[in-house]
């Protein structure tokens, strides 16, 4: 007669069967027990980890010291195709603006003349913080036969002449508003953050419109005059 699932053979205790069926569920049921932890607990401790290394490596990694952290973003912003950047010793390119009065300034107004090229923003606290140092070293050189051309770019005229008069500032300051200048200079940007610093552009020309310097970083008043000094001494 067939034995139907509810029989077992002669000798098989009901402890053991009983087992048997515990053990056939429990490994039935396993592969749903394993999909419920890596749906609810494996995939959102792995997603939570991801984002900490992102903020880690985005936020809190060291930056490394002020010096480097200058070379790479002079190197960023000064063009990222070999050749394109502006060197030392290279004519510095001309351009024309308006000044805050509405007058046209051409950089080759300048010649005869060092000029201290200064690129700033009010929207830029890194640019803020070092105009007070732009003005002391243009005081102090603007009989010597420097001046300072200061070009705010991607600014309003309105904040500009209010900045300019609240600072005292009485240098050239002449108004990119397209970026037009930033392009010939071949740079990207201003840091919009103090933190940022190092990618504040300043070029140094010579009486004869050549670039005898340039510097990407936030400079005080003692580098400004020694690099200053470069384009004066020829």
């Amino acid at each position: 007669m067939p034995r139907t699932p509810n029989q077992f053979r002669p000798g098989t205790s009901v402890e053991s069967l009983t087992t048997a069926s515990v053990e056939r569920t429990s490994y039935q049921r396993s592969p749903r027990r394993w999909s419920g932890l890596l749906q609810f607990v494996i995939i959102p401790v792995f997603v939570a980890l991801a984002i900490s290394a992102v903020i880690y490596f985005v936020e809190v990694r060291p930056r490394g010291d002020t010096a480097s952290t200058e070379s790479r973003l002079a190197a960023s912003v000064v063009g990222a195709e070999e050749g394109s950047s502006l060197r030392i010793g290279d004519p510095a390119p001309d351009f024309t603006l308006v000044d805050l009065a509405g007058n046209p300034i051409r950089l080759s107004d300048f010649r005869g003349q060092a000029v201290f090229l200064y690129f700033f923003a009010t929207w830029c606290s890194a640019c803020r913080s070092t105009l007070p140092d732009v003005a002391a070293t243009y005081e102090e050189n603007k009989a010597r036969g420097a001046v300072v051309l200061a070009v705010a770019l991607w600014d309003d005229l309105t904040a500009v002449r209010e900045y300019a008069a609240s600072a005292r500032l009485t240098f050239p300051i002449v108004l990119d508003t397209t970026g037009q200048v930033s392009a010939l200079y071949r740079f990207s940007g201003l840091p919009r953050e103090a933190h940022e610093h190092a990618g504040v552009p300043s070029f140094f020309v010579d009486r004869d419109g050549i670039i005898r310097d340039m510097y990407f970083g936030k400079m005080n008043r003692s580098l400004m005059q020694s690099r200053l000094q470069k384009a004066m001494q020829r």
